[in-house]
């Protein structure tokens, strides 16, 4: 139960019971704040007090004893003698208790214990009133008919109706006509049945305004078990819905410019090149490069940014856009050096957060027949041979932003025995809870078997045990002719 802070009680000098009502009151209601004081006759409190003990004979008018109900909150006067016109009297005023006299002990505790326990109920019953009017969230109480019996400010704010239009009015007052029957059957189901229904409404306010109300609606029992009121806990979430549906919009957008900066898969005299991607959310944080910068000369690039969302989408792009940039007049080892010292340096600059990327970087030069291969942090590059022989090209770079003053070392292979090369984010085996082991073993069974058509439709139905993508998967496959 909610307790009074302070509690203020003034004897009348001269009343006998004091000692016996401070005894009483600091033994069984310990947890409240006592202050206890003796006054004389004609003196009054600073403010307005809860309670004056004084003994009836200690006065020596009436009038004098109802003056004093503007200083206390109730008046307990003791050795009342049995005088019918004094009952009368005082049965006339509810702030003034009367016991007669001779007074019991038994009379007096009970008269304790009955006021500090209806005092106690009502402080309990305002905090929890003012709780109520003053929440910010919709707090309906309706009827086993659904009937409303009490509808809070806030709810009488956001629907514009006032508590007159709501009393025994039903919800459908606020009806949009946006659920269908069988979303208020189902709501009904589950309320009647005794369960909690939890979910959103769209109403329409009295000015025909539509608002969203993510709501909780909870039957209140009695001690029998047995339903008797419906209790509606309520949140105004249109502010975030429109929020929600703009962004929305904006992600999207973000989606078809991020899916045009990807490039196209392509097919020549020399090779065919073309890859499958899914993405964790909308704005993912695995990217791809594929460009023929020469007659004879292709240059590929896969960028996994560790994170999601929009800030690792950028940091890939500006990735992969660096590739691009600097690939046309620098070494492969000399453009993925000047992509680590951007990551490095920006990770120097902020320190709270650090940005981590795998990169794999493929340089194809068929007039010197040569595969230059920089695997950075990233899982193995798998190469099946003409010959039908398969291996595999494990990292030989630390992740780039680790460190500024990395050499990028490269692999070297001649490029005319080589069938195809077949890459891949680590989200493939990872959100399909599958050990690197085995996902290796499933990819070099599918570059080896796996036909062109249905390729990566075929590698996926290897991997999907698990349907709950958390994190992008991207796999490319170049096969040359």
């Amino acid at each position: 139960m909610l307790k009074t802070n302070h509690f203020y009680i003034d004897f009348m000098e001269g009343c006998h019971v004091d000692h016996y009502v401070k005894d009483t009151l600091l033994t069984h209601f310990g947890d409240i704040q006592f202050h206890f004081s003796t006054i004389t006759e004609g003196q009054r409190p600073e403010c307005k007090y809860d309670l004056f003990i004084a003994r009836y004979e200690q006065f020596r008018k009436i009038e004098h004893i109802i003056a004093l109900k503007d200083d206390y909150e109730e008046i307990l006067l003791i050795d009342v003698p049995v005088d019918e016109f004094i009952f009368k009297f005082f049965s006339e005023h509810i702030r003034i208790t009367i016991l007669k006299k001779p007074l019991l002990n038994n009379e007096l505790s009970s008269f304790l214990f009955n006021y500090m326990n209806r005092v106690l109920y009502h402080s309990e019953h305002k905090i929890l009133d003012n709780l109520l009017k003053n929440a910010q969230n919709s707090i309906v109480i309706a009827d086993l008919d659904g009937n409303i019996i009490y509808a809070n400010a806030y709810f009488q704010a956001l629907c514009g109706y006032n508590n007159a239009e709501l009393i025994s009015n039903s919800p459908r007052i606020i009806k949009s006509d946006y659920h269908d029957d069988a979303f208020y059957k189902e709501l009904w189901l589950t309320i009647t049945s005794g369960n909690v229904w939890e979910g959103i409404f769209i109403n329409k306010s009295k000015d025909n305004i539509l608002f969203y109300e993510e709501a909780t609606i909870s039957p209140i029992k009695d001690g029998h078990g047995n339903i008797e009121k419906y209790l509606k806990i309520g949140k105004n979430i249109t502010r975030e819905k429109l929020l929600l549906d703009h962004l929305s919009q904006e992600v999207k957008l973000a989606r078809t410019v991020l899916d045009s900066l990807l490039p196209s898969p392509l097919g020549d005299d020399f090779l065919q090149f073309d890859y499958h991607m899914i993405h964790y959310n909308e704005i993912g944080g695995d990217f791809i490069y594929f460009n023929k910068t020469s007659p004879t000369t292709y240059h590929f690039a896969l960028i996994d940014v560790m994170g999601h969302g929009v800030s690792s989408a950028l940091v890939a792009i500006t990735l992969t856009q660096m590739f691009k940039d600097y690939i046309n007049f620098k070494s492969l080892g000399d453009s993925v050096k000047a992509i680590n010292k951007l990551l490095c340096d920006l990770n120097t600059a902020e320190n709270d957060r650090s940005l981590f990327v795998t990169g794999l970087f493929l340089e194809f030069d068929l007039r010197n027949d040569e595969l230059k291969v920089i695997n950075a942090g990233h899982p193995d590059l798998i190469i099946k041979m003409k010959s039908g022989e398969i291996s595999h090209l494990a990292s030989n770079n630390m992740l780039l932003g680790v460190l500024d003053e990395n050499i990028f070392e490269s692999y070297k292979l001649t490029l005319s025995p080589i069938h195809r090369v077949l890459c891949f984010t680590d989200g493939l085996f990872e959100t399909h809870n599958i050990s690197y082991d085995m996902a290796l073993d499933i990819l070099d069974e599918s570059i080896t078997h796996l036909g062109n058509q249905k390729f990566y439709e075929g590698i996926m139905h290897s991997f999907s045990k698990n349907q709950h993508i958390n994190d992008d998967i991207t796999i490319c496959k170049i096969e040359f002719l």
